[in-house]
């Protein structure tokens, strides 16, 4: 059930705080991917919202489970592997890293906050074979910044539609509802 999904955000960009801390609201186990985890602090992560007709509360501030650079303390459990904070040109060289610690038997969605640039390309390529889904968002679900590097995020607005691209366009792996 997605009430108990291992979520690891892969990257430290502007959306990484607002995705992680949502995902921890929302009830899920929480770990961030990035090369600076010295410059987080698991037990405080969040952002700053101006949108209060996206989202009721200006600020939601979580701890979620793990900041770290080492993808086998996260990725092997993990059953949502979200790309949100990383420059596309990024997405070979990270997938390729993550790839000897996913286990290609489970089903893991693996998905990127920003599609284009031909994420599913990109991501077949540097996966190879498994029983993965492949799934990304066609934009940046709001517009955002930072506050605070490893800590706060700021939604300066959010966008009240979001398409979510999967793999053949029928979404038989149930990527939306999540």
């Amino acid at each position: 059930s997605c009430s108990t999904m291992y979520v690891t955000v892969v990257g430290g960009g502007n959306s990484t705080p607002i995705f992680a801390a949502l995902s921890k609201a929302a009830g899920h186990t929480v770990a961030i991917l990035t090369r600076r985890p010295q410059d987080w602090d698991a037990n405080d992560v969040g952002f700053v919202n101006e949108d209060l007709a996206w989202y009721p509360e200006s600020e939601l501030r979580v701890a979620i489970d793990l900041v770290t650079s080492d993808p086998a303390s996260c990725i092997p459990q993990s059953d949502m592997i979200f790309i949100a904070g990383l420059p596309i040109h990024f997405n070979p060289e990270v997938l390729a890293k993550i790839k000897p610690h996913m286990d290609m038997r489970r089903r893991v969605y693996v998905g990127s906050i920003c599609a284009y640039g031909g994420f599913n390309w990109v991501a077949a390529e540097a996966l190879g074979p498994g029983n993965y889904s492949l799934f990304g968002t066609q934009l940046i679900p709001w517009c955002c910044g930072t506050v605070e590097y490893g800590r706060t995020g700021l939604v300066i607005g959010a966008k009240r539609l979001l398409r979510i691209a999967t793999e053949d366009g029928k979404d038989g792996h149930g990527v939306k509802p999540i």
